[in-house]
């Protein structure tokens, strides 16, 4: 009985919280977001999300640091990505393929258009990350340099776990948590499991802003036992 009422207050509050970062944008915000597509004023758009909007002030710092450590990707799976793909300009990249997965068709949709409207090798797609099914069918087969997983496992609790992170195929995976976290919050512990599991794959971490900044090198699984 107490477990049922803990994961269904826990699934609530991670809806909430998925809601206000990735969710459904209103139709004001979304015909400002057309506008400001067509006008090609794209750098006007990354405010309108709760991450970006964060991010936007050392987002040049931020990929700088990510990229020393794993050296430039030719190709990004972006998961849970929000509106980050459109903060493409501050990675450096001439050429890339990108793939881009989120829960929001209206971030879907704004990213494909972005995608289009300046020529970049990429596209977005619509899957749940909590589905096991769409874990194996959209990320398994899919191969890239690096893969992006900013400020989501926090949210999401117990419905991803290690299996998650064994589908995808990327020798580097960046994950960030938001740098303060109370204790009373119910995404410490997911903080704690997450660096308890991962501890021995985890390359390097780093603060900025209003991150942690986590860089796993999947290579390290020939070197541990850490999924047995």
């Amino acid at each position: 009985m107490m477990k049922n009422y803990i994961d269904k207050l826990f699934f609530r509050f991670n809806k909430n919280k998925l809601d206000e970062i990735y969710g459904v944008y209103n139709k004001q915000k979304i015909k400002k977001i057309n506008l400001l597509l067509n006008m090609g004023r794209f750098e006007e758009i990354l405010p309108l999300n709760k991450s970006t909007q964060d991010r936007l002030p050392y987002y040049l710092q931020f990929f700088k640091k990510i990229f020393a450590i794993t050296g430039k990707p030719n190709s990004i799976i972006d998961l849970a990505c929000g509106l980050n793909p459109l903060a493409f300009p501050f990675m450096g990249l001439e050429k890339i393929n990108y793939l881009a997965m989120d829960i929001s068709p209206d971030s879907v949709r704004v990213v494909n258009q972005y995608f289009k409207k300046n020529r970049i090798k990429g596209k977005a797609k619509i899957i749940d990350l909590r589905k096991a099914i769409d874990l194996r069918k959209n990320i398994f087969l899919v191969k890239a340099d690096i893969c992006f997983l900013f400020e989501f496992i926090d949210l999401v609790g117990l419905a991803v776990d290690k299996k998650m992170f064994e589908s995808i195929n990327c020798p580097w995976i960046v994950v960030t948590f938001p740098r303060t976290i109370k204790q009373d919050d119910l995404r410490f512990q997911r903080k704690i499991d997450f660096e308890d599991s991962f501890d021995k794959i985890i390359f390097r971490s780093f603060l900025l802003g209003k991150e942690k900044v986590y860089i796993l090198n999947k290579n390290l699984y020939k070197q541990t036992t850490i999924l047995a």
